[in-house]
């Protein structure tokens, strides 16, 4: 009944189009000088015949003969004389059309008349010549086009079932959770969920043992805790999920309770499962189980209007306890040693919902007492190395030489979004950001030595007095615009060896920035092997020797080993500073991400020195790296910003993980709808602060956007222009504020198929900003139509063996439709997409296969089944062709 119902409503929407085009160029008639009337009601009422009288109704010898022997049979019977006369044409069988002319024509009594009935191709006419007067009638045909098919086919596809989707859940850390050892939980991963993967990223302090559902998962080692997160696949544990249930995960912190907190994360649980929609938002949002000190910065998010909010806290600690959302404290509580069961009420009484509605908001929940806070900074040794090698003058974003690089100031707009800039204009830029934030006035415990390096490496201040930030911002801008020379990596590392181990001392925390464009071509000190000059790798000299003429440190080397003994010899240098405590980070200015050699080396010194290394040729992205190491280094000497220490014991204090947050709000967003198959995935890193990325062509369900904030407060977020976060509208300065890991975008304000420009930003006050962490990326959740509509006319409905690629990089096959026996093979592939563009029911199933692959990669998120009944195909037969107009005309004389 459904497939009638459509093929009378197809054929409806093609008459309306027709109708409409030969309104648009259909004239009635026109005349050549001025004809009598007799002619006009001759023209008329033959045209008017042709165009009006349908061929079963028709009483003309040669039409009735067609009819009786097939030769016109179908829908065909419906067409009006002239219609058929079009088709006849068409499929090149101009004498049957010209057989039906001479027949209705020839009925004519009246012989004193001359026409003739024309096209582009074809005619008939009588055995007179028109006179100059005549008159000539027009008539739109369509739906005919010479040489091709009249009436097709459409075709739709639709799925029936899914072998299963590929799609996730996630537990979400706040933007510091602590201190202690932290349990969370995710209550609706589905019955029949295959568990594919387990993924966490988090940003943590010390290392730490995790453990699912009580069984020991793994000891993981901590990585740099500067607004930046450690990844960990876990995925040997999956067997330690138990779908259908409520699964708990447990960080157990291998270090002490100061140090024992999670700034930032997620863990990820990725799976298939047959469930069209899994999505089940719950109004109920749990806290985390924190057996330590209850120290919590994090939000909440309302995707529609709230109605009502409670809560309730379950917890032990003999120390007041505070919860605020927004700047509002909702809650505080005297400490008591017994266990604590709060039900919070009355929320909307002290906020006004409407304003917190539709919004990421803040929430902070402590339990210790503010006055027994205490911090412990310590102070940092930092040497900043740069490269000022003769490449330097080089443009950012390419390998080659001159036309060398645009030399911009550090104000100039261009600086950092032009990839024509000098790379030392860039690397004057970021040294001076990154002395301002280490030398800043309020640590004056930090010290900060400046190296540089060519063929041999110099350092500055040589004088302890004239350390200052003015003085090393100086010494800065008067670097070369002009640098020359080779690279001599060794010699840089060697001088801040020297520097550290004559003027830093154990209790100060050692690091250093290294930063180059390029491959090492120079050794720091050489020795006579086999009657040759080699690379002495153990050489601890800053001046360096230039021995490979193989080695010229340009793109060339970047695939060969010419050049392996300088490196070799740069790596042993890092080595030796890794003795000393020293923390290394590299950073790779210029194209180097496609330099094999050079990478390698920054990625090793960076490795060996238990630091991190970022290579980008956009100088954007550099700048934010420059800053996320800068406030790393202070993170890392005065953990001050949202860690506390307690000069008491915390023995029994706990927060229960069946606390929550409880929102009922009417949603904004459309939820899934019948038929719908909902996923859940990421994107890559975003990289940078200010990002502009394709988004796929999909319904957005719900987006949210992760930000590794350290010891900060994400305090913005613009999505394409719009804040969609900002803390400052809660007040100036942030310390008693919570701080959100996720914050959500609103899916209206997602341009689904296009660019979409976001913008991340953490600070420590409204005018104190810090940056933003690179490994912030977006995570949405997706509606995808599990079918598609009517495919354009076709000239066949055949179908064929498709061979379809999943996100999992298998491949599988079906027939579409399960019935086609051909052999007929289509592809949707990485790279690889083929099939029939004449035939409906492949491109109605290549429609579905593409609505199926959310991102475009070329393979399926969705896993159809390789047996039975997959995808289907329906189609309405003898639909007439959208080709044309075409025109028949009449011409009329006496």
């Amino acid at each position: 009944m459904g497939k009638i119902g459509f093929a009378f409503s197809l054929d409806a929407f093609l008459g309306l189009g027709i109708l409409i085009i030969s309104l648009a160029l259909i004239s009635s008639l026109y005349v050549h000088e001025v004809p009598s009337s007799k002619i006009n009601y001759f023209a008329n009422d033959m045209i008017n015949t042709m165009s009006a009288l349908k061929v079963k109704d028709a009483n003309y010898t040669v039409i009735k003969v067609m009819v009786q022997n097939g030769t016109i049979k179908g829908r065909s019977l419906e067409n009006s004389i002239l219609d058929q006369i079009g088709e006849f044409w068409a499929v090149n069988k101009s004498n049957l059309a010209e057989m039906i002319i001479q027949n209705v024509t020839g009925s004519v009594n009246d012989t004193s008349f001359y026409f003739k009935l024309e096209n582009d191709t074809f005619f008939i006419e009588e055995n007179e010549e028109l006179n100059e007067s005549f008159v000539a009638i027009p008539n739109v045909i369509t739906g005919i086009k010479k040489n091709d098919f009249v009436r097709g086919v459409s075709s739709r596809a639709y799925l029936v079932n899914i072998q299963n989707k590929l799609t996730s859940k996630y537990l979400y850390f706040g933007g510091f959770i602590g201190q202690g050892n932290v349990t969370g939980k995710i209550i609706d991963i589905p019955a029949d969920a295959d568990i594919d993967a387990i993924i966490v990223e988090v940003g943590v302090g010390k290392s730490f043992n995790l453990s699912i559902n009580n069984i020991f998962c793994s000891e993981l080692t901590a990585g740099s805790f500067s607004m930046q997160s450690s990844t960990y696949d876990v995925s040997s544990c999956k067997g330690s999920i138990i779908p259908g249930q409520s699964n708990n995960f447990s960080i157990r912190f291998l270090g002490n309770i100061n140090t024992s907190f999670i700034g930032g994360g997620y863990i990820q649980v990725r799976y298939k499962t047959k469930e069209l929609s899994d999505y089940n938002p719950d109004n109920r949002q749990y806290l985390p189980d924190i057996n330590g000190i209850i120290n919590i910065y994090s939000s909440f998010f309302v995707p529609g209007r709230i109605t009502n909010i409670t809560a309730y806290l379950h917890y032990i600690s003999n120390q007041t306890t505070y919860f605020s959302i927004g700047n509002k404290t909702i809650f505080s509580s005297n400490g008591n040693t017994t266990e604590q069961k709060r039900n919070i009420t009355n929320i909307d009484k002290l906020i006004n919902l409407s304003i917190i509605s539709n919004n990421s908001v803040p929430i902070r929940i402590s339990s210790y007492n503010l006055t027994t806070k205490t911090y412990y900074p310590k102070e940092a040794d930092v040497v900043l190395i740069t490269d000022l090698s003769g490449s330097m003058r080089f443009r950012i974003g390419y390998w080659d030489a001159p036309p060398y690089g645009n030399s911009r100031n550090c104000g100039n707009p261009d600086l950092y979004h032009l990839n024509d800039t000098r790379r030392v204009a860039i690397a004057k830029c970021v040294d001076q950001d990154f002395i301002r934030v280490v030398m800043n006035a309020s640590y004056p415990g930090n010290k900060l030595w400046l190296t540089d390096f060519e063929n041999n490496a110099q350092y500055y201040p040589p004088d302890p007095l004239l350390m200052t930030e003015a003085n090393l911002v100086n010494h800065v801008q008067a670097y070369p615009n002009n640098p020359s020379g080779g690279t001599c990596i060794a010699c840089a590392l060697n001088y801040a060896n020297e520097i550290l181990t004559n003027l830093s001392n154990s209790s100060r925390q050692k690091f250093v920035v290294l930063m180059t464009d390029g491959i090492p071509t120079h050794c720091a000190g050489r020795k006579f092997v086999a009657g040759a000059w080699v690379c002495d790798p153990a050489a601890t000299g800053t001046d360096g020797f230039y021995l490979d003429g193989a080695c010229l440190g340009n793109v060339n080397d970047c695939g060969n080993n010419d050049c392996a003994n300088p490196i070799n010899a740069s790596i042993e240098a890092a080595k030796r500073l890794k003795a000393l405590n020293v923390t290394i980070h590299t950073v790779g200015m210029g194209p180097i991400d496609t330099c094999l050699s050079a990478n390698t080396t920054l990625k090793r010194i960076a490795q060996v020195g238990n630091g991190t290394y970022k290579g980008s040729r956009n100088a954007s992205e550099l700048a934010d790296f420059y800053k996320e190491l800068a406030y790393g280094i202070l993170l890392a000497v005065n953990q001050s910003g949202q860690t506390v220490s307690i000069n008491s014991s915390v023995t029994n204090w706990r927060l229960f993980g069946d606390s929550y947050i409880m929102i009922n709000y009417t949603p904004v967003a459309q939820q899934p709808s019948y038929g719908e198959i909902i996923l859940t995935t990421q994107t890559d890193k975003l990289g940078s602060c200010n990002k502009s990325m394709s988004m796929p062509n999909v319904r957005y369900v719900d987006a949210k956007a992760t930000s590794f904030s350290g010891s900060h407060w994400t305090d913005v977020v613009r999505l394409n222009s719009n804040n969609v976060f900002r803390l400052a509208d809660y007040g100036k300065s942030y310390i008693n504020f919570g701080d959100p890991f996720i914050v959500n975008l609103p899916v209206n304000l997602i341009v689904p198929g296009a660019n979409n420009s976001i913008v991340m930003r953490t600070g420590d006050s409204e005018t104190n900003s810090t940056g933003c962490s690179s490994d912030n990326r977006i995570i949405y959740t997706a509606g995808v139509k599990s079918s598609v509509t009517y495919s354009d006319v076709m000239e066949k409905a055949e179908g064929c063996i498709w061979t379809v690629g999943f996100e999992d990089s298998t491949n599988f096959t079906l027939k579409v439709d399960a019935n086609y026996n051909g052999t007929k093979t289509c592809t949707y592939t990485p790279g690889n997409i083929i099939y029939d563009t004449k035939d409906s029911k492949a491109v109605a199933s290549y429609l579905l296969l593409r609505q199926l692959d959310i991102d475009g990669d070329g393979k399926l998120d969705v896993k159809l089944n390789s047996t039975g009944l997959t995808i289907e195909t329906t189609h309405v037969a003898e639909v007439p062709s959208l080709f044309g107009p075409s025109t028949l005309t009449l011409k009329v004389t006496q």
